[in-house]
C-alpha cells in the first residue's frame, strides 16, 4: 500500500512539474491558449474566469488551478488590434507547490477579404512566472527513527531555494472564417516558453521550462433551425509530454432576438490515454457558463476510482454603446 501511494505521488508530481497549466475546457480559455485570440471578438470586451480542482480522491491537498483573463479589441482606438491580460494560479500537492503566471498579450487582426469573412490574427505574449514550494509539509526517510515517523527529526536535505522567478515569451496565430452567424471555423497555432527559461530551485542551469507547441481546430455547423454541431480538437506537446483532446458539442438555441440570446450546450470529449469528460453549458445574453467533469481512464484509476476533477468557466462579453448624434436638416427659408 505504501508503495502504491508513493508511486501515485511521484506520478502526479512529475505531470505537474513537466507541463504548463492548462484547462480541459480549452475553448473557454481563449487568451490562455493563444495570444493571437486577443481581441478576436465581435463585442468590445471579454472577461473570463476558469477554475479546476482535481485528484481530490487521492490527495488531502487536491490540485487547484484558477485563471482570469480580459481582452479587448481596438485598444486606444487602434483598429484591427487586440490587447489582453491573463492571470494563472496553480497549487499542487502536499508541498503546496505554487505557480503564478501574469501575462500581457497583443494581437494584430488582419482581414483577408473585403467582407471580413476571412481573417487572420498574429499575437505575442510576455509576462512573469513565479514559483514557490513549501518543504515543511513533506516527509523524508531520514525522519523515520526505526520505529515510527518523527517530524521533529531533520530531513537531511539542504535546499538552495524555495522560490524562483523568470520572464517568459510566447507567440501564436489564428485563422478565422465566418460566412454566417452560425457557421464558422477557426484554426490556431501557438508556441510558449520560447526562451526556455531556467526553472530550477537549485543551481542546475540545465533544468528549463520546455517549449510548448499547440494546435487547435474548432468549427460550428447548423443542422436545422435550432441545432448546431461544434466539433473541437486540441493537440499540445511539451518535452516528452503530449496531450490530445477531441470531442463534439451540441448547441440548442432557445431564443435569438434583438438584445436577447439563450442557448444550451452539451457534449463529450476524450483526452488521449488519460480521461473522458462531459460538458454542459449555457449562453444567457452576454454571459456564458460551462461545467465539465473528468472521468479518469489512466493507470491511476485503481486509486482514483475513475474520479478526475471538475472544472467551471464563466465568460462575460461587453459591447459598449456608441453614441451617434442625430443630424437634423434645416428647411430652406422658402419652405417656412
Amino acid at each position: 500500500m505504501k508503495f502504491r501511494i508513493a508511486y501515485i505521488a511521484l506520478f502526479v508530481c512529475s505531470v505537474g512539474y513537466g507541463q504548463d497549466i492548462h484547462f480541459s475546457q480549452f475553448f473557454n480559455s481563449p487568451i490562455i491558449n493563444n495570444p493571437a485570440n486577443a481581441g478576436m471578438i465581435e463585442e468590445d470586451y471579454r472577461f473570463a474566469a476558469n477554475q479546476r480542482v482535481q485528484w481530490r480522491s487521492i490527495s488531502d491537498n487536491p490540485y487547484n488551478t484558477f485563471g482570469l483573463s480580459a481582452d479587448m479589441k481596438n485598444p486606444f482606438q487602434k483598429e484591427n488590434f487586440g490587447a489582453a491580460f491573463s492571470f494563472l494560479h496553480d497549487i499542487t500537492g502536499d508541498s503546496r507547490f505554487q505557480t503564478l503566471d501574469i501575462n500581457l498579450s497583443g494581437a494584430y487582426i488582419m482581414p483577408l477579404s473585403a467582407d471580413t469573412v476571412h481573417a487572420i490574427s498574429f499575437g505575442i505574449q510576455t509576462g512573469l512566472a513565479l514559483k514557490n514550494i513549501n518543504y515543511t509539509d513533506l516527509s523524508f526517510d531520514k525522519q523515520y527513527n526505526g520505529v515510527y515517523y518523527d517530524a521533529a527529526l531533520g530531513n537531511g536535505e539542504n535546499f538552495a531555494s524555495e522560490s524562483n522567478a523568470y520572464l517568459n515569451l510566447a507567440t501564436g496565430a489564428t485563422y478565422f472564417f465566418k460566412p454566417t452567424k452560425r457557421m464558422w471555423g477557426e484554426a490556431g497555432v501557438a508556441l510558449f516558453n520560447i526562451t526556455k527559461p531556467k526553472q530550477s530551485f537549485f543551481t542546475d542551469a540545465t533544468i528549463r521550462r520546455d517549449r510548448r507547441a499547440l494546435i487547435q481546430l474548432r468549427g460550428s455547423y447548423p443542422i436545422n433551425a435550432k441545432w448546431d454541431l461544434i466539433p473541437s480538437f486540441s493537440f499540445m506537446f511539451q518535452g516528452t509530454y503530449k496531450e490530445l483532446i477531441f470531442g463534439n458539442l451540441g448547441k440548442y438555441i432557445l431564443l435569438d432576438e434583438r438584445g436577447q440570446y439563450r442557448a444550451l450546450y452539451g457534449g463529450l470529449f476524450y483526452r488521449g490515454g488519460d480521461a473522458g469528460y462531459m460538458f454542459l453549458g449555457m449562453d444567457y445574453d452576454s454571459w456564458h457558463v460551462g461545467l465539465s467533469y473528468d472521468l479518469n481512464l489512466s493507470n491511476l484509476k485503481p486509486a482514483s476510482a475513475r474520479r478526475g476533477g471538475w472544472e467551471v468557466a464563466l465568460i462575460y462579453k461587453l459591447r459598449y454603446f456608441k453614441y451617434r448624434p442625430e443630424v437634423h436638416r434645416s428647411c430652406p427659408n422658402y419652405m417656412k
